[in-house]
């Protein structure tokens, strides 16, 4: 008689039982998790508020001698048509000024909005190519022009330098440097005294030539233009040629040929004065009393607002490098001193309520190893948390350390709950065996 082979029993292994026989392994993967979610913490996004930034795009156009009326008629519509063809978009809202408008392109939450960037770009880079008399400049931005600047500072000279150098100085100097740095989206400026050519038209000279307002638009449009004259090859190599024909003083606006009456060339000159004169100021800004030039930082929609704030701060005291002697960058606002100081009072609150709810905790129980293990429970899953929330894309603000906080007093809850029935039944298994 042959007898069966003994068969294998398998045993289900419960977690708790695995915790036990295998306490080497656990501390481990707890010490792992600590580790990974310090790192996490050091990498996350620092931000006053989480990022529910709407999925838009805004167009700044800006043009000359329109009124709102025709800004809307002649850009915002065309615009508006242009980009509801765009996948995606939802509604387009347009606010039309004299010589500018802004429109505001808005898109569905599920909108991938790297494309969608690239679309915006296509269809105003089209525009501006069939609107050439028109538009002047056309920009798409990636951030809200109406959000606060994460630092205000104010570009300052000694005394006796014209406003007109301090504006020259940020625009050509400052603003090309500090929009290199990461996450820094734009550098507004504002105040300062800028200068732009003007033309005083001489009405009796225009009836003695015989020309009129246009007659001079034209001449200048069609001379202001920078053209390619195709390629000259010499051997090997092959040159670009290129007219240059944008003006670059007031003596080549004057030289410009209006009409020809006879055998005599109507320059601008002949009818028209061609002066450097101030542009009209729409800001002023002053510094202790002084003439400034004010500079608002804002940064990308994700980037961190703590490092790029910290970012801008070291340039600026870089400033006095390249800054000619005297010159300096004054700090009015930083936005991420707030939100620094912010987290911190949330982050210590936290800390406070956590220890003393382990002493409150210590106190009921009475029983030091009991409140061990739920004092030990609390900050490894706070810092477990740290690695979903970084692997989720989330930053570190006030909401979200507010919940942390939430999950921590939830936590001591429920491991009280779980806790006190294994307590209370040990005690008693104790006094029993005593008896």
């Amino acid at each position: 008689m042959i007898a069966n082979p003994p068969r294998k029993v398998l045993r289900r292994v419960s977690l708790s039982s695995f915790a036990v026989n295998a306490p080497v392994k656990v501390t481990m993967f707890f010490f792992a998790v600590l580790l990974l979610g310090w790192i996490s913490l050091t990498r996350m996004p620092t931000n006053l508020f989480p990022d529910i930034r709407a999925p838009r795009y805004t167009v700044s156009v800006t043009t000359q001698g329109l009124s709102p009326a025709e800004v809307e008629r002649r850009i915002c519509e065309s615009i508006e048509r242009s980009l509801y063809t765009i996948r995606g978009v939802t509604s387009v809202e347009s606010i039309a000024r004299a010589d500018s408008a802004v429109i505001i392109v808005n898109f569905t939450w599920s909108t991938k909005l790297n494309f969608a960037f690239l679309e915006v770009k296509k269809a105003v880079s089209d525009l501006q190519r069939d609107r050439a008399e028109d538009i002047q400049s056309a920009t798409v931005l990636s951030y809200d022009p109406n959000a606060t600047p994460i630092i205000t500072a104010a570009l300052e000279a000694p005394e006796g330098t014209d406003a007109e150098s301090i504006f020259r100085t940020a625009e050509q100097t400052l603003k090309p440097r500090f929009e290199r740095l990461e996450g820094v989206a734009n550098v507004s400026l504002a105040g300062g005294l800028e200068r732009e050519l003007v033309l005083r038209v001489q009405e009796a000279q225009l009836l003695a030539y015989n020309i009129n307002v246009s007659d001079i638009v034209t001449a200048l449009k069609n001379d202001n233009v920078d053209a390619t004259g195709g390629w000259v090859e010499e051997g090997a190599r092959r040159y670009l040629l290129k007219a240059i024909g944008q003006f670059r003083d007031a003596e080549q606006v004057k030289r410009v040929t209006v009409a020809r009456r006879g055998d005599r060339a109507v320059m601008v000159s002949d009818v028209a004065e061609v002066v450097m004169a101030p542009k009209e100021a729409t800001s002023i800004v002053t510094l202790d009393g002084k003439p400034a030039v004010g500079l608002a930082f804002f940064r990308e929609a994700e980037s961190n607002t703590v490092a790029v704030a910290k970012a801008v701060r070291e340039e600026i005291a870089n400033a006095k490098n390249f800054l000619p002697q005297g010159w300096k960058i004054t700090i009015a606002n930083d936005q991420s001193l707030f939100i620094t100081a912010a987290i911190r009072e949330v982050m210590e609150n936290a800390v406070s309520g956590g220890v003393l709810a382990i002493l409150v905790l210590l106190i009921f129980l009475r029983d030091f190893r009991t409140t061990a293990i739920i004092a030990i429970t609390i900050p490894i899953s706070i810092v477990a948390t740290f690695n979903l929330m970084y692997f989720q894309g989330l930053s570190l603000n006030l909401m979200s350390l507010g919940g942390l906080a939430l999950g921590a007093g939830m936590l001591v809850d429920l491991s009280l709950i779980h806790i006190s029935e294994p307590t209370r039944l040990r005690r008693i298994s104790y006094a029993v065996f005593c008896l």
